[in-house]
């Protein structure tokens, strides 16, 4: 028997903006993700979107939606896909903040590394994240991901600099992981 995954990846389509600038409106969530705290009009979201869904270099992003229901719960990304060396880098982004800490997070984390490792060929795929995320640490942790350093002072996080907690998995971690947790 297989497992019944919650979640599903779809393209990203122009009209998403709509729910995902809500996100960015999130307190919560900027406290949560390594990347700067910016404030964002529809328009620019509108945006940021278009360009996502015509393609950046070397880059996936992915819609995040619920089987049960097709809505639209986040994002999940491939970034700096490197086919030379086979690696890239990895993140991702629950949106909703109903559905944060309820184990998606996993499920999410191995799907991106299946499309990774077992269609792109990739070797390699790194993450990074706040050293005080310990949901989203652990969550790597089980689909494979392995501590590789601190990197200190990394990232300005309300006006103080911190340390960024900087992880890796590698096919050869992944794959029995991918066919325990598949086959659940």
């Amino acid at each position: 028997m297989s497992r019944a995954f919650r979640v599903y990846f779809r393209a990203l389509e122009l009209d998403d903006y709509k729910t995902s600038v809500h996100w960015r409106r999130d307190d919560a969530m900027w406290e949560s993700v390594a990347g700067r705290r910016y404030y964002v009009s529809e328009e620019y979201e509108r945006q940021w979107v278009e360009r996502r869904v015509s393609g950046i270099p070397n880059s996936e992003t992915f819609a995040i939606c619920l089987l049960e229901n097709d809505a639209y719960i986040g994002n999940a990304y491939l970034n700096e896909i490197d086919l030379f060396n086979r690696s890239c880098t990895s993140g991702r982004l629950i949106g909703d903040p109903g559905y944060r800490g309820k184990g998606l997070g996993l499920e999410i984390t191995m799907l991106l590394l299946r499309h990774a490792f077992m269609e792109l060929g990739l070797e390699r795929v790194a993450s990074r994240q706040l050293t005080t995320n310990i949901a989203s640490i652990k969550s790597l942790a089980k689909a494979g991901y392995r501590q590789e350093g601190i990197a200190r002072k990394a990232v300005m996080k309300s006006g103080k600099l911190v340390d960024l907690n900087l992880m890796a998995c590698l096919r050869e971690d992944f794959l029995p992981l991918w066919e325990e947790f598949s086959n659940e």
